[in-house]
C-alpha cells in the first residue's frame, strides 16, 4: 500500500545518504571500534523497527521543508519578474572565413564597450 511504499522510500533516502557520508568519511569511521556492526544495527532499525520513519520525522522533514519554501519563494520570484538580457545595437561578427556581409546596417553603430567580443 502507500504507507509501505513510503516507508520503502524514506529508509532508501536515509540509507544512500548513510552511504554517501561513509563514502566522505571512510578513513575517520574505520577508526571507531564496532563502527560496521553499529551501521549494520542502524540498518537494520531503520529497515525493520520503523527507525527511518521515526527520523525522517524528527530530522529530515523539517529540513526539506525549510528548502522547499526557500524555492517556491526563489520560483514565485522569478514568475513575476523573469530577467531579461539587456539591448544593445550590436550586430554578430561574420566568422573570419565568411564573406563579409553585403548589407550596411540601417542603425548608428554601438559603442565600443557595448559590443564585446568573447
Amino acid at each position: 500500500g502507500i504507507n509501505a511504499e513510503y516507508m520503502g522510500l524514506t529508509f532508501w533516502l536515509l540509507y544512500s545518504f548513510i552511504q554517501f557520508m561513509e563514502l566522505w568519511l571512510d578513513l575517520i569511521l574505520d577508526a571507531f571500534p564496532f563502527y560496521y556492526e553499529t551501521k549494520i544495527a542502524l540498518i537494520v532499525f531503520l529497515g525493520f523497527f520503523g527507525g527511518a520513519d521515526k527520523l525522517y520525522e524528527a530530522f529530515g522533514k523539517k529540513a526539506i521543508q525549510q528548502v522547499e519554501s526557500q524555492v517556491q519563494r526563489q520560483y514565485q520570484s522569478f514568475r513575476k519578474a523573469p530577467p531579461t538580457m539587456p539591448q544593445t545595437n550590436c550586430t554578430p561578427a561574420a566568422p573570419a572565413h565568411a564573406p563579409a556581409p553585403v548589407s550596411v546596417p540601417t542603425s548608428a553603430p554601438a559603442e565600443e564597450s557595448e559590443c564585446l567580443e568573447y
